[in-house]
């Protein structure tokens, strides 16, 4: 019976780690105060790699008291005390190799101006079908106008 709840274990770490969808929290100090929370986006949390990674990055920092990381939105939940400011948290998740931003901040990376431009795109080419189709049905412009937009 010992020897098959081995080898189950050992089956479930040859699983991809990325069906892990639940949060991942852990106490680092449990001496600090945990007073405030901050909430991190951190790009490229899709495994449980990373999150040990976040957690050995910010134990040594004393004043951080648990880290709760979830795969499925990228996010880090970090209690801490006044001592730790969300830019020393940003500062050593980088240092470990991860980008984080603070969460509801805009990130200045070329990804999130992409985004924004295909949407804009869309919204813009949405809004030409619209008004031609508009033109169209209604006969306002001439046909040759409404096949343009």
């Amino acid at each position: 019976m010992a020897a098959m709840s081995n080898h189950e274990h050992h089956h479930h770490e040859d699983e991809c780690c990325a069906h892990e969808a639940s949060p991942t929290e852990i106490t680092l100090n449990a001496s600090a105060a945990g007073n405030l929370q901050t909430t991190l986006q951190v790009a490229g949390v899709d495994c449980a790699e990373e999150v040990s990674l976040i957690q050995r990055a910010l134990k040594p920092l004393g004043g951080v008291r648990e880290v709760r990381v979830n795969m499925m939105s990228g996010k880090a939940i970090i209690a801490h005390d006044e001592t730790i400011t969300p830019e020393v948290l940003i500062k050593v998740i980088g240092d470990a190799g991860l980008k984080a931003i603070r969460e509801g901040e805009k990130a200045g990376d070329e990804a999130q101006q992409r985004q924004k431009q295909r949407l804009a795109s869309v919204g813009i080419s949405g809004a030409f079908t619209f008004f031609g189709l508009l033109m169209h049905w209604t006969h306002f412009a001439p046909e040759l106008v409404a096949l343009g937009c």
